[in-house]
């Protein structure tokens, strides 16, 4: 199951917001808003478009870690995955509405993981006879 849409999502959502913030700023620029109120949409603004970049390269690079674990909870849109290296508990948010039914507790897992933003790229379910995806 392929999860480019939610990292597709991700960048663009960053970039409306940082496209929002520079208006916000251009506006108050021109309507005399006081210095700090440019600063603090200037701020946001920068800290949108970083955020925005390293999604970016996140996207386009095809770096990332494989982990192996065991769905142990579904809430919502988050799953507690016990990866099976380390036997950590970890949460994972996934917003792609084709992929949430077909996930079940007690279901082996394989997480492709992106190494910057940490979020997932594709899950493969593991069975007894053999992988589905």
């Amino acid at each position: 199951m392929n999860l480019k849409k939610q990292l597709r999502f991700e960048i663009l959502r960053c970039g409306a917001l940082s496209l929002i913030s520079i208006i916000q700023l251009l506006v108050g620029l021109q309507a005399d808003r006081p210095a700090f109120f440019n600063f603090i949409f200037f701020l946001t603004g920068l800290v949108f478009i970083a955020v925005m970049i390293v999604q970016i390269i996140d996207y386009r690079s095809h770096s990332y870690d494989v982990l192996h674990g065991k769905i142990l909870h579904i809430e919502g849109q988050i799953i507690h995955a016990a990866i099976s290296d380390s036997g950590a508990v970890k949460r994972y948010k996934i917003t792609a509405p084709e992929v949430l039914p077909r996930l079940r507790t007690n279901q082996h897992v394989m997480l492709h993981i992106a190494k910057l933003t940490r979020l997932p790229r594709s899950i493969h379910i593991m069975e007894d006879s053999g992988v589905h995806t």
